[in-house]
């Protein structure tokens, strides 16, 4: 059985291509997630010990930097720039992206206005320190104010509140 090993469209093919004995055996398994040339003896009596030491979670992680690398390598890309909040979406995505891509190819942003706390702006820096990775804080005060001026009307007569810091 092989199996391709990379990201394709919207699937990613995970390698582990793997060869059988007559008897129905597995006799060798290829690595996961990684290009392997696999010499097989087909004619080998014993079936092999599967070493299978990575967890569920560390294979989808495997997976999603794969097909990350994978897929900014055939669109020509090779940086990234990624919006830090401080919450966990953006720091997985921060953590893809070092693994994929190398920390040297990933710029993290900051991109506070009035709805944003030290803290955030404090973890993300800590993260960006923590992962490597350049670290930029560009400030949209500006920016924010000028889409609440121009849904002004649409938000007439309702509280401030999550709509407005999402506009962030």
């Amino acid at each position: 059985y092989c199996n391709q090993v990379g990201g394709q469209d919207d699937l990613i093919f995970d390698g582990q291509s793997m060869a059988f004995n007559r008897r129905g055996e597995m006799i060798a398994k290829a690595k996961s997630f990684d290009e392997q040339l696999l010499m097989v003896d087909i004619f080998r009596k014993r079936k092999c010990q599967l070493k299978n030491n990575i967890s569920k979670e560390q294979m989808i992680f495997n997976a999603l930097c794969l097909g990350v690398k994978d897929y900014f390598h055939k669109t020509n890309h090779s940086k990234a720039i990624i919006g830090l909040s401080g919450g966990i979406d953006s720091s997985l995505v921060a953590v893809i992206a070092k693994y994929a891509l190398g920390s040297e190819n990933v710029l993290g942003v900051s991109l506070p206005s009035k709805y944003s706390s030290k803290g955030s702006l404090d973890d993300s820096k800590v993260l960006a320190e923590n992962l490597s990775i350049s670290y930029s804080v560009i400030r949209i005060e500006d920016q924010v104010k000028s889409f609440e001026n121009a849904l002004e009307d649409i938000f007439k007569g309702t509280e401030n509140g999550i709509a407005e810091e999402n506009i962030q």
